[in-house]
């Protein structure tokens, strides 16, 4: 049997066009962000959670946040 590592790759972006920076308003005690990160990690099929957003200066807090509650972020070019 072969050992995969799995690593689930959360796409978000702060612009969006209906509700704009709905990845960072409050859900119960955290953001809507940090709550799905959360949630991914406890996965037992889950061996890495990372945000993958954009190098767009309106993505800048959301990977500043993202970082601070111990994920990786990987900016798109």
């Amino acid at each position: 049997m072969v050992d995969l590592n799995v690593i689930a790759l959360v796409q978000a972006r702060m612009s969006s066009s209906r509700l704009p920076g709905k990845v960072l308003m409050p859900l119960g005690e955290a953001t809507v962000i940090e709550g799905v990160l959360t949630r991914l990690q406890r996965s037992q099929n889950v061996d890495k959670v990372m945000l993958v957003t954009s190098h767009e200066q309106s993505d800048d807090l959301l990977a500043e946040t993202v970082r601070e509650a111990g994920f990786p972020v990987f900016r798109e070019v």
